[in-house]
């Protein structure tokens, strides 16, 4: 319990966490809240509900038997950046696609910004705006 504490004490005092090598077990009864990144360099076994209102990256493990929700939206090159990278990744999926062609379903679950099942002008012109508050 003295880790769960300490995890949300983290979460509440930090708007991003990053886990170097600990392992992490968040319990079937523990609901965990992070208002920002999570970087997972460890071994994260979630059991609970964990909610990360940013980018859930990192190289570590992670068993996920409970809720796990992030949002990604942005980062198609999955390197927890939202840049450059991802705006010329998003602009070759839609010319990909204007030209009659298909695109990873990766593409269109990370880039589609404004979901409306469709990468489009639009999901460019969002995804500058991400790239530029960053």
């Amino acid at each position: 319990m003295k880790k769960i504490t300490f995890i949300l004490l983290v979460c509440s005092l930090f708007a991003n966490v990053t886990n170097n090598g600990a392992t992490v077990t968040i319990g079937s009864d523990v609901n965990v809240y992070v208002d920002g990144n999570f970087t997972n360099n460890g071994t994260l076994t979630n059991n609970g509900y964990l909610e990360i209102l940013g980018l859930f990256t990192g190289d570590g493990t992670l068993f996920n038997n409970g809720t796990l929700l992030f949002d990604n939206t942005g980062d198609l090159s999955q390197d927890g950046n939202i840049n450059i990278t991802d705006i010329i990744l998003l602009v070759e999926a839609v010319l990909a696609i204007s030209e009659g062609g298909e695109t990873s379903d990766e593409a269109l679950l990370y880039g589609d910004i404004y979901p409306d099942g469709q990468l489009n002008i639009v999901d460019i012109v969002g995804l500058v705006n991400i790239s530029l508050n960053n």
